[in-house]
């Protein structure tokens, strides 16, 4: 799966869509905290900027799961991320064809769980998803691997298939 430099967000500002009129709102870092200045929960953007999202007929969805900092204990998971800011917080990101909180309550009862939620888990953050939602099972992919990217590019430590 190769993502193109254009669809790779910016640090500074992006355009996303507002829910309520689904037109383009450009959000900046003075509207919303980066956790890469020790200030706020999330990063520059709520989101990334992207096309091919939030398709009413799209089947699959990406989310994202807040994990307990403990999880930086282990190796695997730290390795996976030499660049996390301090103060930035520690998340899976994943994608399904389930609304997000099943999806979630699936990971927890060890049913096609990651041992990243299962263990570790603590809860959905729609706030760095609900704006992408729904999509093809293949632009859900790809969405994936995007907003995983940006979330690390913006100092939290982040898991993802």
């Amino acid at each position: 799966m190769s993502v193109s430099a254009a669809e790779r967000p910016s640090s500074n500002t992006s355009a996303i869509s507002d829910p309520a009129s689904n037109a383009p709102t450009n959000r900046s870092s003075t509207d919303i905290q980066s956790p890469m200045s020790g200030q706020g929960l999330v990063g520059s953007e709520l989101v990334p900027s992207l096309d091919g999202v939030g398709d009413e007929n799209g089947t699959h969805r990406v989310y994202v799961v807040r994990l307990e900092r403990k999880v930086l204990g282990k190796k695997k998971f730290t390795d996976a991320n030499p660049n996390r800011s301090a103060s930035g917080l520690c998340l899976y990101v994943g994608l399904t064809g389930l609304p997000p909180r099943e999806r979630f309550e699936n990971h927890k009862k060890d049913y096609k769980a990651s041992r990243w939620v299962r263990d570790y888990g603590i809860d959905l953050m729609p706030r760095f998803y609900e704006p992408l939602n729904k999509m093809t099972y293949d632009r859900a992919e790809e969405v994936e691997d995007i907003l995983a990217s940006f979330l690390r590019e913006n100092g939290h430590a982040v898991w993802y298939n």
